[in-house]
């Protein structure tokens, strides 16, 4: 199995994985691999977890392309451009492999403010390309399970037989 986090930062949403899966016995090896566009905050790399410095808006280089089972990324709307987010997505799409999965979570900020009379209508203008995409490609958006953790959980499975 082959998992990819865009935005890793520290890693540790990796890691967790890493450690998590990792007392799961499998007969094949996993490969763990962190993108960000800084490596200011990069742990060690080891064997199973590489880190490398790459930006979600150009195009990952050739020995990632259709390598991974799961893509991950988290709370990178704060940083992006609307008009970024399909670029963004179409890049991600083409790390993984048929049947793939791309994951995509944000943070449910209105849990937060519950109670709070003064509104950030800005969020709800960030999130909005993700169920836009999601929509026009018929992907699934839905809450977490966890109130106040996060806002939606894109998920959009290549298809078998899809190339880059």
């Amino acid at each position: 199995m082959n998992i990819a986090d865009i935005a890793t930062g520290t890693g540790i949403w990796l890691n967790e994985v890493q450690t998590t899966l990792g007392d799961i016995p499998v007969n094949k090896s996993r490969y763990y691999h962190g993108f960000d566009i800084s490596d200011a905050q990069f742990p060690f790399s080891t064997e199973e977890v590489q880190y490398s410095i790459q930006d979600a808006l150009s195009p990952f280089p050739a020995q990632h392309l259709n390598r991974y089972d799961l893509v991950h990324v988290r709370l990178l709307v704060g940083a992006i451009q609307a008009s970024d987010f399909e670029v963004i997505v179409a890049n991600l799409m083409k790390l993984l492999r048929p049947q793939g999965y791309l994951q995509w979570t944000e943070i449910d900020i209105d849990t937060f403010l519950e109670g709070n009379t003064k509104k950030y209508p800005e969020f709800a203008d960030m999130v909005q390309p993700i169920f836009s995409y999601a929509e026009r490609h018929t992907m699934s958006t839905r809450p977490s399970e966890q109130p106040g953790v996060e806002i939606c959980v894109v998920v959009a499975q290549k298809p078998n037989g899809a190339g880059d």
